[in-house]
């Protein structure tokens, strides 16, 4: 008994597929149970809460590892598809695990009193809004090329098997979006 081949062009990818009624709900209900909890924390907000100086250190190290695991299987799936959409998504990943270890260097009493990198008293503050502003952006642009999810390539460089261009071109856009967002703000 042989097995029959399998083309790509038949396999189905879960970035592909549209959201069900069963996906939906769990998303609503997601929203349902995140709207909960922030209403009912909202009354502890003033609060204060003891310093544990570990905190920062232990979160970064696992948002940088998450979100680099993230982009890693996303431009697995860029490879597959040739999709601009998975281009820039796994960027996003990789923006934010770069953004967040800038972070971490120039937070105050992290690695330095002050901060590496010549850090001043609001870099850290400017960092944090670098951070949080690149990764929104860069999934709306997503959404915008997700149209051209289609398995096909879109742009004439990717119709020819360039896989490897497109990962190394995405990576030196971030490289250069973090290290210039933090030369910015250290200045």
């Amino acid at each position: 008994m042989q097995a029959t081949p399998v083309s790509q062009s038949s396999w189905t990818y879960l970035s592909n597929e549209p959201a069900g009624r069963r996906e939906l709900g769990a998303a609503w209900a997601t929203v349902l149970v995140s709207t909960t909890v922030f209403v009912a924390a909202v009354a502890y907000a003033s609060t204060p809460l003891p310093q544990v100086p570990a905190f920062i250190p232990i979160y970064v190290t696992a948002l940088v590892i998450c979100d680099l695991i993230t982009a890693v299987l996303l431009f697995g799936q860029y490879r597959a598809l040739r999709s601009v959409a998975m281009l820039v998504l796994a960027g996003a990943y990789l923006f934010t695990a770069s953004a967040t270890t800038a972070y971490a260097l120039v937070f105050p009493g992290l690695f330095a009193p002050d901060g590496l990198l010549g850090a001043g008293l609001q870099t850290s503050s400017a960092m944090y809004m670098f951070w949080h502003a690149g990764f929104p952006l860069a999934v709306m642009g997503y959404a915008v090329s997700k149209g051209n999810c289609t398995g096909r390539p879109s742009l004439p460089w990717l119709k020819r098997g360039k896989a490897r261009l497109g990962i190394l071109l995405s990576v030196a856009v971030v490289v250069l979006l973090v290290a210039g967002f933090t030369i910015f703000a250290t200045a």
